[in-house]
């Protein structure tokens, strides 16, 4: 794919129109300096300068597609707690997004707070509830999901374990999506790949997929064979996996391998680099582009 084909590719993304059904959660990042460590115990002191909220999970997918010019649907739920308020805010000053969040009273919202100093994390804090939604609630986001898909061109699933993908939702969301002709790019958590049957592209990263397919991943090879073994027979048409330093690879269940190199960069921070990755992948596949095509292009997007 020459650099001509790829910036006619870049330019069309805006035309889309993807659904983003997963576990929604809300980044915090304290950012401050360290010039010492505490008498009380041997660790920095974070001196804190200053704070930025952001939409984390499948909301950073969201966030990602919006940015491309996508026009997205997020799916997810909330509790009825202060950060489940913030996403909401958040969610309605993001140009591109319409938020359909079900609200389940009882439940905790993820919050994520990393502390950041000189460009490089220090801690990250996590407050969550990994139960799976209700069965209301398993009820009324697929009730949106019905809704979003008349107008869909893809659906992301993005799992993060935090219970919105769990058994009353995840295989109906993909039948549905199936049904109305929609292609499904899912981003699993689980280790029975089987459970996302169905799904036109899983972006699994390399530790994934190694745990999911019982293989070693350390080598091109070692990828395709892992790959291949979880497509036979599992009703999955692609997988694109992630492999940090050395790229990304595409294996198909019709057994086409396209391994992709990294495009090579210092880095202090990869959090989100996956959440990029599918969400350019589900921009280009919106728009027509062929799987190879939004490999290329989600391995571009990955690397910045």
């Amino acid at each position: 794919m020459d650099a001509s084909a790829l910036h006619n590719l870049i330019e069309t993304l805006a035309g889309g129109r993807v659904v983003c059904l997963g576990d929604v959660m809300l980044d915090r990042f304290t950012y401050g300096a360290v010039s010492r460590v505490s008498p009380e115990a041997p660790i920095p002191v974070l001196r804190i300068e200053r704070q930025a909220e952001m939409l984390g999970g499948a909301g950073n997918v969201a966030r990602n597609l919006a940015a491309l010019g996508v026009e997205t649907v997020l799916i997810a739920a909330v509790g009825d707690d202060a950060t489940g308020r913030r996403i909401a805010e958040l969610s309605a000053s993001e140009a591109n997004i319409t938020a359909r969040l079900v609200v389940e009273a009882d439940r905790s919202t993820t919050l994520k707070t990393r502390y950041v100093a000189d460009g490089q994390q220090l801690l990250r804090a996590d407050a969550e509830t990994t139960a799976a939604v209700a069965a209301a609630t398993a009820v009324d986001l697929l009730s949106a999901l019905d809704a979003a898909l008349t107008t869909a061109d893809v659906l992301v699933l993005s799992d993060y374990a935090k219970g919105v993908l769990g058994n009353g939702v995840l295989g109906s969301a993909i039948e549905k999506a199936t049904a109305a002709g929609v292609p499904v790019v899912a981003d699993p958590k689980r280790r029975d790949i089987a459970a996302y049957a169905g799904a036109t592209l899983l972006k699994p990263n390399v530790a994934e997929l190694a745990a999911a397919s019982g293989l070693a991943c350390d080598d091109d090879a070692g990828v395709a064979a892992a790959a291949a073994k979880l497509l036979v027979g599992g009703g999955i048409a692609a997988m694109l996996v992630s492999r940090s330093g050395a790229g990304m690879s595409l294996v198909t269940a019709e057994g086409a391998v396209t391994h992709l190199p990294a495009d090579a960069r210092e880095v202090f921070d990869v959090s989100g680099a996956g959440d990029t990755v599918v969400a350019t992948a589900a921009a280009a596949l919106a728009v027509g582009a062929g799987l190879e095509q939004a490999a290329r292009l989600a391995n571009l997007a990955g690397g910045v």
